[in-house]
């Protein structure tokens, strides 16, 4: 019996060749991008669980508020983890991670390398993380300081085939460093990276132990391992009577609370989106919009087989009437129809492995990841993989089996069996759902590209176009830097050149001020950036009240230009002549306000600006922003490069443009709008493959209906809009289901951005999206219906 269903299985799906062909192409196409985004998805969920003891390792994290702004940041105090372990039973050891802001310069016999990923770690890193050490002792390797563990790929690059372990590599010319140890590269999925790790005792060493004994300076990560059995909230509660006993000078300020709190190592990618990350995480939010679309992917794909299987029950009709007279039961046709489906399912899975193996590198392109479908290395893809054709096979077939088995064979082989106006009215409603999905994709889509297109062209405070930025790394190379300025401004191509410790779009430091008019008991944080006195010229930062710094002026060396922002904050109707104290500085840092400057987003426009001051500080400035004239870029920045050459042979040229950098903040949003353009147009190509076979099939059956009005003088475009219109219609009343949905999502996308685009602006989007839907729409069926409207009616009004 078995043989028998294959039989006429694989006969049905021969015979009826373009419905066939267009089941297993649609099913295939849903598979590998289902399977695809399972990937993805599937790695997005492994982050930092390869560590062995992922789930008793946790991140000290702070909630708090100053000066009645909350605070949420991913950084703790120095001293947080010591003293956790020291008078917390249930937390057995500690970590603290300090990430070292920019690429270092690493020099070695002569040779010159510029290397970013470089950690400051205690010598407990080993213990807790489960990265493998290749070379050296996991314990002793961080002790000492001016220790430094390489990854193996860098060891490899800066060595060779030379044996590293016990050189001396000198970083940023001024301090040398022994490698103690090599250790594998870390993997991907790691809500951390780096390529080097230096002892912690290093920072100690350079800056002196009193420099780590301050709990309000929140700037260190901070990874604790509690004991085992123990849940995080046991610890925590413990934690405000830690922080009342250390912490008891910070308590006693009137507008500062910290509440440590610990967060699990494997949430940190998709679940923290904190102040000072050390690295930018993902979003479940993401990953639940992906596993959406790969869901509603094969769902339009599982709707195509049910439309066409179907639409061409009256071609099936005979043959069940007949096995029904012949003794057949209606599970035995159930089981056959189905069965057709699973062959197809599984047809469209081998397919579909294939077309992954084929898009699969540009797939990790897109993703920057390096995913692989593995098959055979166990079972479990295997089986997953069958249950999901299963799955697909009995969703997609269960339907027309049931419709199929009931038709009466005394009706049938009557000839009495018509498929009445309710017959088609589920295949309309699967139309419907299809084109929604479309629609809502094409809708989504258009918004996100906005939404960046937004990000890129929205006034910034500042110009970031044609800025040339140029780290400076080391001690001599910090006290060179007005020379270096000095002879980069007298390039011809140069417009204005500039330094500054930090540059916009990485962030500047958030520290304790106390504006005039406040008690010294009531701080607020103030983002703050120490400058040389050409700095806002060259940034072309609009000056909105006051002036901007001058040579000419000796007192404007402990002068302050402030943003827009802090002026608002603090309730200042005239700031200029305001004074301004760092806090804990015992009045030795005092400031007059000279200025005010337009608001300026030194972050990405995912936040707001905060309260932001300028100062001069020509001696400790990091980066020389070098303002070049457009045209001849790549011209340009070699006679940048021959002047540094010139200048400082012994550290290699480095530079990076501002806008670029800038942008690639949103490198996570491009990411999205590229996926949602391939999986929508993957989308509305398996929705349309749907919509030719129902075209194909409808025209079909009103062969002899067309021959008739052709008789009786219609012409072939009323035929054609006849024919088209009811596929117009299905399409315009999907849009009415995908615009609220659509609005909904997009607008909860938007307000993750604290500068976005108004829904309400963007209507035409909504239009656009109807238009396109309904000219794809109409686009498939349109050969479809030209064919049928152009037949010859004699021949038309003789078929069936």
């Amino acid at each position: 019996m078995l043989r028998n269903y294959l039989l006429i299985a694989f006969r049905n799906l021969f015979r009826q060749k373009a419905y066939s062909i267009i089941n297993v192409l649609g099913l295939a196409i849903g598979f590998a991008a289902f399977i695809l985004i399972v990937l993805h998805i599937n790695d997005e969920l492994s982050y930092d669980r390869f560590h062995k003891k992922a789930n008793r390792i946790y991140r000290v994290c702070v909630n708090g508020m100053v000066a009645g702004d909350a605070l949420h940041v991913a950084v703790s105090g120095a001293p947080t983890g010591e003293a956790m372990v020291r008078d917390i039973p249930t937390i057995l050891a500690f970590t603290r991670i300090d990430k070292f802001p920019q690429s270092v310069h690493f020099s070695y016999n002569n040779r010159n390398f510029y290397q970013d990923g470089l950690l400051f770690a205690d010598s407990t890193f080993f213990d807790l993380f489960s990265f493998k050490l290749l070379r050296g002792n996991p314990q002793q390797a961080l002790v000492d300081p001016y220790s430094l563990v390489l990854t193996k790929s860098v060891a490899a690059k800066f060595f060779g085939e030379e044996d590293p372990i016990g050189k001396i590599i000198k970083m940023n010319d001024n301090a040398n460093f022994h490698i103690t140890g090599i250790v594998e590269d870390p993997p991907r999925n790691s809500h951390f990276s780096f390529k080097a790790i230096a002892s912690f005792t290093t920072m100690i060493e350079m800056n002196g132990a009193e420099a780590y004994t301050n709990w309000g300076s929140l700037s260190l990560y901070t990874y604790v391992l509690l004991a085992k059995g123990v849940a995080p909230e046991e610890a925590e509660k413990d934690f405000p009577e830690l922080y009342l006993k250390y912490m008891e000078d910070l308590s006693k300020l009137d507008n500062i609370t910290f509440e440590p709190y610990l967060q699990p190592l494997t949430s940190i990618h998709l679940h923290s989106n904190l102040m000072a990350e050390i690295e930018t995480n993902s979003d479940i939010n993401y990953l639940y919009a992906f596993l959406a679309i790969a869901l509603f992917i094969l769902l339009i794909a599982c709707i195509n087989f049910m439309n066409l299987a179907t639409a061409r029950s009256v071609k099936r009709a005979k043959e069940v009437g007949l096995r029904k007279v012949v003794g057949a039961y209606r599970k035995q046709l159930i089981f056959q129809f189905i069965g057709e489906a699973m062959i197809l399912s599984f047809l469209a899975l081998i397919f579909g492995l294939i077309l992954i193996e084929i898009v699969l590198p540009t797939f990790n392109h897109l993703l920057d990841k390096n995913l692989i479908l593995d098959l055979f290395s166990n079972g479990t893809p295997i089986i997953l993989l069958t249950c999901l054709a299963v799955v697909v096979g009995i969703v997609a077939g269960s339907y027309p089996a049931f419709y199929l088995s009931a038709f009466q064979p005394v009706k049938v082989l009557k000839g009495s069996f018509t498929k009445g106006p309710g017959k088609s009215s589920l295949r309309n409603v699967l139309v419907i759902v299809q084109f929604s999905i479309s629609i809502f994709l094409i809708i989504c889509t258009a918004f996100v590209y906005n939404q960046l297109n937004y990000l890129r062209q929205s006034k910034l405070g500042f110009t970031k176009e044609h800025i040339v930025i140029i780290p400076l790394r080391g001690q001599r190379m910090f006290d060179k830097a007005q020379t270096i300025k000095s002879e980069l401004k007298n390039l011809s191509f140069v417009s204005n050149v500039a330094s500054s410790r930090f540059v916009p779009g990485r962030d500047m430091d958030g520290s304790g001020f106390i504006p005039e008019g406040y008690e010294e008991t009531n701080p607020i944080i103030i983002f703050n950036n120490q400058v040389d006195f050409g700095y806002i010229e060259t940034m072309e930062m609009k000056i909105m009240k006051g002036r901007d710094f001058s040579n000419e002026f000796s007192t404007d060396s402990s002068s302050v230009v402030i943003n827009e922002t802090l002026v608002r904050k603090l309730g200042w109707e005239e700031p200029i002549g305001k004074k301004i104290t760092a806090f804990g500085r015992e009045g030795a840092f005092d400031l007059s306000v000279i200025g005010v400057v337009e608001d300026f987003h030194f972050r990405s426009l995912h936040d707001v600006i905060e309260p932001g001051l300028m100062f001069i500080g020509e001696n400790n400035t990091r980066f020389i922003c070098v303002k070049i004239k457009p045209g001849n870029v790549q011209q340009n920045i070699n006679m940048l490069h021959d002047k540094w050459t010139d200048l400082e042979s012994s550290m290699p040229f480095d530079y990076y443009f501002l806008d670029e950098d800038f942008d690639a903040l949103y490198k996570a949003e491009q990411r999205i709008g590229e996926i949602f353009i391939y999986f929508t147009i993957i989308a509305i190509v398996i929705a349309c493959l749907g919509l030719f076979g129902l075209a194909s099939y409808n025209a079909e059956q009103k062969t002899r209906e067309i021959g008739i009005r052709k008789a009786l003088g219609s012409s072939v475009n009323r035929i054609v809009i006849m024919l088209a219109k009811q596929f117009a219609k299905w399409v315009l009343i999907a849009n009415v289901v995908a615009w609220p949905v659509a609005w909904y999502f997009i607008s909860e996308w938007l307000s993750n951005f604290a500068y976005s685009i108004n829904v309400m602006d963007k209507w035409w989007i909504f239009l656009l999206s109807a238009a396109i839907a309904l000219v794809i729409a109409l686009l498939t069926v349109i050969y479809q219906t030209i064919k049928a409207a152009v037949v010859n009616p004699v021949e038309a009004i003789k078929y069936e």
